[in-house]
């Protein structure tokens, strides 16, 4: 019993290694795998350094200043005053033309106006504008997966086609050679087919060719191993039920009109003033008792504290030609959004109509293949009777062949004009 389990969880663990990634996984893996995934990462870095730096701009802040100045004048006492201080014998030595002071100011902000608000949207906002861009930039990836798929696919049926070419044209010529020892074919009529087989062999070595080269690259696009034998798996008809269109890229405007709501805030918040509370605390001379200081030299420590109201109105200069930017860009928005939609539109249209031709193609190229096949093998059973005609019967081969492979055309485009619709109108994942 342990046996047999063991021997069934291999057997699942082998098909499942050589399974074949579906549209899906390839859509998915691209995504994961190309390098511009790392610009989400990057940009919540980014965003995260800038809400640091405006969360610590609300800190208190410290400065230290060190300065000393020889002064061309100084404040000092009136000529008529120093007689009368002399005489009580109080002796003025008056300020020193050289001054020096080394003080600490600290300032803590109260109220900002609603700047630091007003940034941190504008970032947050900036964050997601990029996150779309990136979206959008990765949707792209979508349409490049899914070529290489469906030309995969293509190169799958044409080199299955090419296989069954190929023994049909062996089994003929088999058949040709019987004949040919009975006196009943002559060696041209073997070459004839036998040519044939030739260039149907020469056909497979340059599909197979096409398919090594298509997996290498969707391989290389999606970090997948794909089997260079297996076949992909084709997934299943869906026309899309909506053509309502959920595009990244309209995502992306969206982003972009909140960007600019965000910077209107801030150009608002620049207009009102700003509040702060501060201190000084310095040593040196004069102090701020200078009248004692004009009697003696000395140095003092000294300090005050208070509320700054500050008013800015140099955002008024700018303000009128700022909103006329804004509305601007705005305008570029709805613009570039009309253009959008308008050109999906005709692309939805046209690939909607594409798959509607390609669909009602379909009974035409199943009934083709039936007649043909049909000819076929009236053709091979003549062969077999004894009545030969070589070149009717490759004509007949030949013929049956091309309308399997118009049929499989059709049925691998109408399969990528559906989701390229899909693509067009709304995110596959």
């Amino acid at each position: 019993m342990r046996n047999r389990l063991a021997l069934l969880l291999l057997a699942v663990a082998a098909l499942t290694a050589t399974a074949q990634p579906t549209l899906d996984d390839c859509r998915r893996a691209a995504r994961e795998h190309y390098p511009l995934v790392r610009q989400y990462e990057l940009t919540e870095a980014a965003q995260g350094f800038a809400l640091e730096r405006l969360s610590r701009a609300l800190l208190p802040q410290v400065g230290l200043t060190v300065q000393g100045t020889l002064q061309s004048a100084v404040p000092e006492f009136p000529d008529r005053m120093k007689p009368l201080f002399e005489a009580q014998g109080i002796h003025l030595e008056g300020l020193h033309r050289e001054q020096f002071r080394a003080q600490i100011d600290v300032a803590q902000t109260v109220w900002d106006g609603g700047r630091t608000r007003a940034r941190r949207r504008e970032t947050l906002a900036a964050t997601q504008a990029a996150h779309r861009q990136t979206d959008a930039d990765l949707y792209a990836l979508y349409s490049r997966v899914d070529e290489l798929y469906f030309g995969l696919l293509l190169l799958d049926e044409q080199t299955a086609l090419n296989r069954l070419l190929t023994d049909l044209l062996a089994s003929n010529r088999d058949r040709l050679e019987t004949h040919r020892r009975h006196g009943t074919a002559t060696q041209a009529d073997v070459d004839a087919l036998q040519a044939e087989w030739v260039g149907a062999r020469q056909q497979a070595v340059e599909l197979r060719a096409a398919r090594e080269s298509y997996a290498a690259m969707l391989s290389l696009l999606t970090g997948l191993a794909l089997s260079p034998d297996s076949a992909l798996p084709r997934p299943p008809a869906v026309r899309p039920a909506t053509h309502a269109v959920r595009r990244p890229e309209l995502a992306l405007l969206d982003a972009r009109t909140v960007q600019l709501d965000a910077r209107r805030r801030s150009l608002d918040a620049a207009l009102r003033p700003r509040i702060d509370a501060f201190a000084q605390g310095y040593v040196g001379n004069p102090g701020l008792n200078m009248f004692d200081d004009m009697m003696r030299y000395r140095v003092s420590a000294n300090g005050l504290v208070g509320l700054r109201l500050t008013w800015s109105l140099g955002a008024l200069y700018t303000r009128r030609a700022d909103l006329a930017s804004l509305d601007n860009e705005r305008r570029q928005i709805r613009t570039a959004r009309e253009t959008f939609l308008l050109n999906n539109r005709q692309d939805v249209l046209r690939l909607t109509k594409e798959a509607d031709r390609l669909e009602r193609l379909r009974p035409g190229d199943r009934e083709l293949v039936r007649l043909r096949t049909s000819i076929r093998r009236a053709a091979e059973s003549k062969l077999r009777n004894g009545v030969i005609d070589t070149d009717a019967l490759l004509a007949k081969i030949t013929d049956e062949h091309r309308a399997r492979v118009q049929a499989s055309i059709h049925a691998v485009e109408h399969l990528r004009s559906l989701y390229a619709l899909q693509i067009l109108t709304q995110s596959p994942l």
